[in-house]
């Protein structure tokens, strides 16, 4: 999969992305709008936007578009875009892949955990009486793991 279409692929609510706005008699600027839905549509504001920016009908033309607001100029107009048209802001990107590192490493404690937790019964060195004196053995030995991997 090419890197434009996976850029595409992830842009979905609450991303932020820059539309290139026409500007006669000097450069086109672009505008920041927020992400607000994504559907297939043949309706959608051709790019570079001009002053009066309208929703074209594509007649036998389904498209990914993004519905969108402008930020800071008027978000009470929602308005689509074809996500070829748009450029993700890089923040959002980074922001995005964080979370989802984030999201497995967390996945990979809890797994940790109940492995632990097993070993806690099984296990002589880790034998107690009570469920939350196994769980706090289990959670010792997962913070001297821890710090095993932030070596690494």
């Amino acid at each position: 999969m090419s890197e434009e279409k996976a850029r595409e692929l992830d842009i979905d609510f609450g991303d932020l992305v820059e539309i290139e706005q026409h500007r006669y008699g000097s450069d086109n600027e672009k505008y920041i709008y927020k992400v607000i839905g994504r559907l297939q549509s043949n309706t959608w504001v051709d790019v570079p936007v001009v002053s009066a920016e309208t929703e074209t009908i594509h007649l036998h033309q389904m498209e990914e578009v993004v519905r969108c607001i402008c930020c800071g100029v008027d978000e009470t107009k929602v308005s689509r875009f074809r996500v070829s048209d748009v450029n993700i802001l890089e923040h959002t990107k980074d922001e995005k892949k964080l979370q989802k590192e984030n999201e497995a490493l967390k996945e990979k404690l809890e797994k940790s955990k109940e492995i632990l937790k097993r070993i806690a019964g099984k296990h002589e060195k880790y034998q107690c009486d009570d469920f939350d004196d196994c769980q706090m053995t289990a959670e010792e030995h997962l913070e001297d793991l821890e710090a095993e991997n932030e070596k690494d």
